[in-house]
């Protein structure tokens, strides 16, 4: 599956924090990235209005000339009813010298979730059993 690198550039509201499974709140269009042991990092973009949420983007922050297989698990918490797993896939970061994040293509969500709710995501790293969790990175869903 193609991987395709996105630059982030809303004109809304669009954060990004490196802590370990804190949330990052968002009435609109949020980012929130989180940087696991070994390097790589889960993000999620999340574009919406209010507690509507249009779609979300999974990304993997890698090291320079770092690769890694895996899939991201999405859900929802705090009465946010969202869950799926992505399709195992190939990240390779082309840079030598620069880390970053690649991002997918996205995925549409076209639902409203209630106020207070989040969303979060993992980047599970591996070709089976076990994978390896790398973070978690959640957004929280407000009016």
């Amino acid at each position: 599956m193609k991987r395709i690198m996105l630059r982030l550039m809303a004109p809304a509201l669009v954060l990004f924090v490196a802590m370990g499974a804190t949330a990052t709140s968002a009435h609109a269009t949020a980012t929130q990235c989180d940087w696991a042991p070994g390097g790589v990092q889960t993000c999620l973009h999340v574009v919406g209005s209010g507690t509507h949420v249009d779609g979300i983007g999974l990304g993997v922050g890698l090291n320079p000339g770092e690769s890694t297989y895996g899939h991201h698990e999405v859900w929802g918490d705090r009465g946010a009813r969202l869950y799926f797993n992505t399709r195992n896939g190939r990240w390779t970061n082309p840079h030598r010298w620069q880390g970053t994040t690649l991002w997918d293509p996205g995925h549409r969500i076209n639902g409203s979730f209630p106020n207070g709710s989040r969303i979060c995501a993992s980047f599970w790293e591996g070709s089976g059993h076990p994978y390896t969790r790398r973070g978690i990175a959640c957004v929280n869903i407000h009016r």
